[in-house]
């Protein structure tokens, strides 16, 4: 029983090491191509992702980049929640509720992909990057660019001055695929030949692969137009485009939305596709006949999460005791609390007030102390 135990946590570990590479941010100093190898002996990258880290060397400060990111803005996103993404600060080491197919894994697996997107194509834009440039423009009129004279004139870098230069949403969007799903793809390939025979393991894989695949997709359905004027007197006689991604707080909280609304799933091989799906968890008692497809931007789980209100050590959560709330609205006390009640205490605060702008050229304020009231779950 106790080997039993020990290599189901050890396949758990190994079959969800695809989102270790959030610890990337959590590395001192710059990262070099040399450091790709040494990720994948401390298990953070898997053996694909160490490979794309060194065939291209100068994305591994983005991947820094990103997963710092990703882990802030994560924090930010649920601060007043139970669940407060703190699981992902102890990456590489995955707690439990990363690995039984939560719907916070399910989030965590979606965000990191579109953070990936979001900042890759910024850093292409941007020149960061030398496997890849500006995205595409749109063409909204034949007089987007110059004539084929003065364009072959043009250097790169004036060509996207006039033109503009978009994120690269198309290499992004490939990067983050096979980034993210390559480590899944294999597992799900090594069982094709006994699918009915390794429905566990399929389930794992399809759900992370389709929570990917969501992530990837609000990435580009949130994508923004962003025009420019081309004439003499600021007349709007040529016009250019590109497209931009948003900002990872306006994707962090569509995929927010879309976490509250997930739907549990299990995993079944259809046999007139011959291949292993995904379809919705019904109600038995439900005696109206209810649609099981799973839809292509819902987030999936396969496991019913914990309340996260107490301290639990088999999913290594620390409960919301200690935890600061709100009496009203978001992160509110009785939500947060899990109704065990909470202290209040007051505090005298020390703050710049009665500010004035002094010509010329400073500013002098006045030190003004209140009293705030701050609440603690008991």
């Amino acid at each position: 029983m106790k080997l039993l135990s020990a290599c189901l946590l050890f396949h758990l570990l190994v079959t969800s090491s695809a989102i270790k590479w959030l610890a990337v941010g959590r590395q001192n100093g710059p990262l070099r191509r040399s450091d790709c190898r040494r990720l994948k002996r401390e298990t953070i990258f898997t053996k694909d992702q160490s490979r794309m880290c060194t065939e291209n060397a100068d994305i591994i400060p983005v991947l820094k980049h990103s997963s710092e990111t990703v882990i802030k803005s994560c924090k930010t996103l649920f601060g007043r929640n139970r669940w407060n993404c703190s699981s992902i600060e102890k990456l590489p080491k995955l707690s439990r509720d990363l690995t039984i197919g939560s719907k916070e894994q399910a989030f965590v697996h979606a965000f990191s992909t579109a953070s990936l997107i979001q900042i890759i194509a910024q850093a292409c834009a941007s020149g960061s990057i030398s496997s890849c440039s500006c995205g595409t423009p749109i063409r909204k009129r034949k007089e987007l660019e110059p004539d084929k004279r003065a364009r072959d004139a043009m250097s790169t870098e004036n060509r996207h001055a006039f033109i503009g230069c978009g994120h690269n949403l198309r290499f992004a969007t490939k990067f983050a695929r096979n980034f993210a799903d390559v480590p899944w793809d294999k597992r799900l390939r090594k069982t094709t030949r006994r699918p009915t025979k390794n429905l566990r393991l399929n389930k794992r894989s399809l759900t992370n692969l389709h929570n990917n695949r969501v992530g990837r997709q609000v990435a580009n359905k949130l994508v923004q137009e962003k025009c420019r004027c081309h004439g003499t007197s600021g007349s709007c006689t040529a016009k250019s485009c590109w497209r931009i991604v948003p900002s990872l707080e306006k994707i962090g909280k569509h995929i927010q939305v879309l976490y509250g609304e997930s739907i549990q799933v299990r995993a079944k091989f259809n046999k007139k596709k011959e291949k292993r799906v995904l379809i919705k968890v019904t109600n038995p008692f439900k005696k109206a006949p209810i649609n099981k497809n799973v839809k292509p931007d819902q987030l999936v789980f396969y496991t019913i999460s914990p309340d996260y209100c107490k301290a639990d050590e088999r999913f290594e959560t620390p409960g919301t005791t200690g935890r600061t709330c709100e009496e009203v609205g978001d992160g509110s006390c009785e939500s947060l609390c899990c109704g065990r009640g909470y202290t209040t205490e007051s505090i005298k605060v020390v703050e710049r007030c009665d500010c004035k702008y002094y010509w010329c050229c400073y500013i002098k304020c006045s030190k003004c102390t209140k009293l705030i009231e701050v609440h603690q779950c008991r």
